[in-house]
Formats: structure tokens, C-alpha cells, sequence
């Protein structure tokens, strides 16, 4: 017989509130999501493998979102670590874009607001620049030649991560990386 005892976690007010914003935000930015993932589908006449892996990646991503998220709304008493830490990858993976010689890489579901850096190898420049808020649904990942590297933070996405590293730190007394 298998008993599974949950502790039940008192959360501040103010951590309390953060949550509920947080996890609505982020099944809005899904729903949204899955909404733009089938514009983009119905753009494709005829799909090829990227395609549908690029479509299956980012259905499953908005579905666990939106999941893991339901489940924290569902009863914020018993928050566990499971649904902290699947929120806490998710926003980690939209946080950072890199566009390397050979490699790019970035996932976006939802708002982004991205502050980056791009070295031109070309004419030997670095230019900063502002990606200002966008509703998107983005998967990139490929092996192609850039011009230069360019490294963004999406800053929407990295104050949740770090939302998601306090409170595993505070509540579940987890370190943070």
C-alpha cells in the first residue's frame, strides 16, 4: 500500500499572489500559443520532419505548461516541488537565445521582451539592441552559418525563472542551480 504524504506549504501573501499571476500568465501565454501553433500549421502545405518535431516539441512544452499550472492554481495549499521545478525549466528555456557560427537556439511561447547582443564578425561591431514586447510562439534550433554571434535575454521570461528560483529556495530549501 502506498501512502504519499504531501506537506502543506504556507506561502507569504505577497509569494501567494506572485504565484497566482504568475501561473495565469503563463497558461494565457500558452493558450495563446497553442492558437498561433495552429495558424502556423495551416500555413504548411506540405510538412516535413522539422516541421512536425518543431510542432510536437511545442505542443508538448504548452501542454505541460499549461498543466503544471493548473495544478498549482488547483490548490496552492500544496504546492510541490515537481510543478515548481517544471515551470522553473520552462521559463529557463525561453530566457536565453543564442545564435552561435554553426548554432542557433531559442524557444519562445508567449510575450517577450528581449535585450541582446550581436557581434558582427563582419565588420567587427558589437551592436546592443531591444527586442520590444511581442506575443510569439518560436522554435529554433538548427546547425546554419551567421554573420555573427548574437546572445539575447528575454527579460519577460528570466524575472519568472527567478521568481521560480526564490521560491524553491525559500520553501523547499533547494539550492538554485
Amino acid at each position: 500500500m502506498n501512502i504519499k504524504i504531501i506537506n502543506k506549504i504556507v506561502l507569504s501573501k505577497i509569494d501567494k499572489k506572485l504565484l497566482v499571476f504568475s501561473s495565469i500568465f503563463m497558461m494565457i501565454t500558452s493558450l495563446i500559443s497553442v492558437f498561433l501553433l495552429f495558424l502556423i500549421i495551416n500555413e504548411v502545405d506540405e510538412p516535413e520532419f522539422l516541421v512536425i518535431l518543431t510542432f510536437l516539441v511545442s505542443l508538448f512544452t504548452i501542454g505541460l505548461t499549461l498543466w503544471t499550472n493548473s495544478i498549482i492554481l488547483s490548490n496552492l495549499e500544496v504546492l510541490r516541488k515537481r510543478e515548481v521545478n517544471i515551470n522553473l525549466i520552462i521559463c529557463l528555456i525561453q530566457s536565453f537565445y543564442i545564435y552561435m557560427d554553426g548554432f542557433r537556439i531559442k524557444y519562445v511561447q508567449g510575450l517577450e521582451c528581449v535585450f541582446f547582443l550581436f557581434f558582427d564578425k563582419t565588420i567587427k561591431k558589437v551592436e546592443p539592441g531591444v527586442i520590444l514586447p511581442t506575443i510569439s510562439l518560436e522554435f529554433v534550433f538548427s546547425f546554419l552559418p551567421n554573420d555573427g554571434t548574437f546572445i539575447g535575454v528575454n527579460i519577460i521570461a528570466l524575472i519568472f525563472l527567478l521568481f521560480f528560483i526564490y521560491i524553491r529556495k525559500k520553501y523547499f530549501n533547494m539550492p538554485y542551480g
